[in-house]
C-alpha cells in the first residue's frame, strides 16, 4: 500500500498530480521539492502537499513511491542524489515524455524499482500557476517497465487507476517511438513553423486556425529541448520523412507550368497553406508507422496532434483548389520550411543542447507574437 509520496518538481504535471493524489487520496502524505521555491510554495499553500523538503533526498527518505517531474536531463543528477536515500522496495517513476531515461538514470540502483510513467496530460502552460487537480481525470497514462509482472508494477497501476486515468503497458522503445510520430515531431514542425511565418512577417492576430496550429509552439523550453535531445533517434526518423514529404511537394509545385494567380502576395499564401501542408506530411508520417506496425496512433494522441493537424482537416478539396492557384510562391514557402527543419534536424543530429535550446526560445517568441491577440489555452 502506498502511504508516502516524494514529489520532486511541483510545476504543472508535478503540481497537478499532487493536487489530485489529495484530492482522491487525503491521507496519504506528499512531500514535494522543487527547485523552485515559488512552485513549492504555492502548491503547499493549495494543499497539493503535506510539506517541502529542504533537498531532493530529504523528499524521499520517508517515501513508498517517488515521481520524478522535473525535465529529462535532470534525472541522472537527481538520481545520484537520492539513490543513497531510498528505502528498499520503493517504486521510482515519472510523469516523462521519453520512458528510456528513467531506466538509464537509474540503471544502477538495486533498492528500488524504476517503473516510468507518462500521462497523457498538460498545456503549453508552465509551472505551479498552470496546476490543477482535474488535470489527469480520464487521460491515459502509458507505464513502461523492463519487467511488467513485478509486483509493484500492479501497485502503481492501481495508484493511477484511483486518479480516474486509464492505464496501458508497453515496451519504453516503442512508447519514444510512438511518442516521437504523435507528440514530439509535431512540437518540432510547429516550432520550426513559427519562426518562418515569423521571418515572413506574417500578422496572424485575427486568424483562430493559425492560432490553434501554433499553441503548442508556445510550449516550455527547457522541457522540450530535452526531450528532442533525449528522444532524438526517433524523432530524427519522423522529421526526416517529414521533410522528404514536403521536399518531393515542392519539386512537383515548381515543375507547374502556370504562373501563380496574382490576388494573394507570399506572405498570405504562407500564412493560409504552409501550416496545412505541414499539417499534410505529418499525418502520412503517422500512417506509415500506422501501417508499419499495425495498429492506430489514434488512442495515444493528445491534443498537441489535434491541433498540429487540424489545418489539414479543414474544407480540404476547397483548400486544395485554391493551392493550385499559386504553385511557385507554395514551392517557395515549403523550401524556406525545409531549410528551417533542416536547421533543428543538425542540433539534433549533434545533441547541441543550447543550440536546440536557443531555437525552441526563438520560435516560442515568434508563437507568442503571431498569435497576440487571442487567450485561448487548450489542454492536451
Amino acid at each position: 500500500m502506498i502511504t508516502r509520496i516524494g514529489m520532486i518538481g511541483l510545476g504543472q504535471l508535478g503540481g497537478s498530480l499532487a493536487l489530485a493524489i489529495k484530492s482522491a487520496m487525503p491521507d496519504v502524505q506528499i512531500t514535494g521539492y522543487d527547485l523552485n521555491t515559488q512552485h513549492a510554495s504555492m502548491i503547499l499553500s493549495r494543499g497539493g502537499v503535506d510539506d517541502i523538503a529542504p533537498s531532493a533526498a530529504d523528499c524521499v527518505k520517508q517515501a513508498d513511491l517517488v515521481f520524478l517531474a522535473t525535465p529529462l536531463r535532470s534525472y541522472p543528477a537527481l538520481a545520484a542524489e537520492i539513490i543513497p536515500h531510498l528505502r528498499p522496495d520503493t517504486i521510482i517513476s515519472d510523469v516523462g515524455s521519453a520512458q528510456q531515461c528513467l531506466h538509464q538514470a537509474f540503471s544502477s540502483c538495486e533498492n528500488a524499482c524504476v517503473i516510468p510513467s507518462h500521462p497523457i496530460a498538460g498545456s503549453e502552460r508552465t509551472g505551479a500557476e498552470a496546476a490543477t487537480a482535474s488535470l489527469l481525470g480520464g487521460k491515459l497514462v502509458l507505464l513502461t517497465p523492463h519487467d511488467p509482472e513485478l509486483p509493484q508494477v500492479e501497485r502503481l497501476a492501481q495508484f493511477w487507476s484511483a486518479l480516474d486515468t486509464q492505464i496501458v503497458f508497453m515496451p519504453p522503445d516503442l512508447h519514444d517511438m510512438i511518442y516521437a510520430h504523435v507528440s514530439h515531431t509535431p512540437h518540432v514542425l510547429v516550432f520550426a513553423a513559427a519562426r518562418v511565418l515569423s521571418a515572413a512577417q506574417v500578422a496572424a492576430s485575427g486568424d483562430t486556425a493559425l492560432a490553434q496550429f501554433l499553441r503548442i509552439g508556445k510550449s516550455g523550453a527547457v522541457m522540450w529541448a530535452d526531450i528532442f535531445c533525449e528522444n532524438r533517434e526517433h524523432i530524427l526518423f519522423a522529421t526526416q520523412k517529414v521533410s522528404a514529404i514536403l521536399s518531393h511537394i515542392a519539386g512537383e509545385l515548381e515543375g507547374a507550368e502556370t504562373p501563380d494567380a496574382t490576388d494573394m502576395n507570399d506572405r498570405d499564401i504562407a500564412q493560409r497553406f504552409l501550416p496545412r501542408m505541414i499539417a499534410s506530411a505529418l499525418i502520412s508520417c503517422a500512417q506509415m508507422l500506422e501501417e508499419q506496425r499495425g495498429f492506430s496512433l489514434k488512442a495515444f494522441s493528445g491534443a498537441g496532434m489535434r491541433d498540429s493537424t487540424a489545418p489539414a482537416l479543414t474544407d480540404p478539396e476547397n483548400e486544395l483548389a485554391q493551392m493550385s492557384s499559386y504553385p511557385h510562391a507554395l514551392a517557395r514557402a515549403v523550401r524556406a520550411y525545409t531549410a528551417e527543419l533542416e536547421l533543428w534536424q543538425r542540433a539534433m543530429q549533434r545533441n547541441d543542447h543550447a543550440q536546440i535550446l536557443s531555437l525552441i526560445e526563438s520560435a516560442r517568441t515568434s508563437a507568442h507574437a503571431l498569435t497576440a491577440a487571442l487567450t485561448t489555452v487548450v489542454h492536451q
